[in-house]
């Protein structure tokens, strides 16, 4: 993985409301539809492991149509 991309990974993490800080990201997997990533946080000694997708924008040309979607139906299933 290239630093930019990283640097962009460490950003979108820290809008999660997760605490620690991350010790490791790697790839998980090589899909088609998403990019897959395990994320490795330590918190005062306790670690947890975070997945984190990202949607590929070939495959789903409007990723903001199709998370309200997705918010719309899961809201529906509520």
């Amino acid at each position: 993985m290239d630093s930019y991309f990283l640097n962009s990974l460490f950003e979108k993490l820290e809008k999660f409301s997760v605490n620690g800080q991350c010790v490791e990201l790697s790839p998980n997997g090589n899909g088609n539809v998403n990019d897959t990533y395990v994320v490795t946080l330590d918190n005062n000694g306790e670690s947890k492991k975070y997945t984190l997708q990202r949607i590929n924008h070939l495959v789903f040309k409007n990723p903001p149509q199709l998370m309200d979607n997705l918010s719309r139906v899961s809201r529906h299933l509520q």
